[in-house]
């Protein structure tokens, strides 16, 4: 007779007051954030889908997609300008008796290079991805989103020197000085070493599972953050909230 297999039960991280609370005091915890930059909360009538994002965050800037995000400075340890700037988004999604629970997370840190506030890297965990028996992508992982286009634009508006030698730029055009360069924001990178099966990378949370990693994760990016600041050579041009980063 053969045995039967017990299906996985599908975990699910619950929307709740508590939940955001929590997300809210890690970001503000790890990144030194003002008090009156917290997160949003869930819509007061139902909806199939809200985001939970930056209230009151001084500026936005274009994440790799396009879409728009509203970011704010880390802050260092000495209280100082960092030149990285944070964002973070997750998204809701409502089920048949309009219960929200967690699609998916994100952290995504910018830098300001040469006056433009451009997304670097992203850490991110997708609900459907990690629960597949057939997606590729890793969950969590890190995404790097730094494409050619994004690298020639910062050569030329690296100074005169630089972009007087070179044809006019078109924003976000295909890309010509990098033409042969892969496009490494393609790339995902795991947030797990555990290669034994493929399950190793795709992790599917509880709540407190989710808290417990969140937490762990902010702490971890800021401490990246200011190693790599406190590395540099000099601070970089200030960043001004009424610039147009759309450029």
């Amino acid at each position: 007779m053969a045995k039967r297999v017990k299906k996985p039960v599908k975990k699910f991280v619950k929307y709740s007051e508590s939940l955001v609370r929590s997300l809210e005091q890690s970001l503000q915890s790890a990144f030194r954030l003002p008090a009156y930059i917290g997160l949003s909360r869930g819509p007061g009538k139902p909806v199939p889908f809200f985001l939970v994002q930056f209230a009151n965050a001084p500026a936005t800037a274009r994440l790799d997609g396009g879409a728009e995000q509203r970011v704010v400075e880390v802050i260092t340890v000495d209280d100082g300008a960092s030149t990285f700037y944070l964002g973070f988004e997750a998204v809701f999604n409502a089920d048949a008796i309009v219960k929200y629970f967690l699609h998916s997370a994100s952290i995504s840190i910018f830098h300001n290079i040469v006056g433009d506030v451009m997304p670097l890297f992203r850490a991110e965990w997708h609900e459907d991805d990690a629960s597949s028996a057939t997606s590729n992508h890793a969950q969590p992982h890190w995404h790097f989103v730094q494409r050619p286009e994004r690298i020639e634009r910062v050569v030329r508006n690296a100074g005169p020197a630089v972009s007087g030698e070179l044809p006019d730029f078109v924003p976000e055009h295909k890309s010509e000085l990098f033409s042969r360069l892969a496009d490494c924001s393609k790339f995902h990178f795991a947030m797990t070493t555990l290669w034994r099966d493929r399950s190793a990378t795709h992790k599917v949370f509880e709540d407190n599972e989710f808290l417990e990693w969140f937490a762990g994760l902010t702490k971890y990016i800021a401490g990246q953050i200011q190693y790599v600041v406190d590395k540099m050579p000099a601070a970089g041009p200030s960043f001004t909230p009424q610039r147009d980063l759309r450029r």
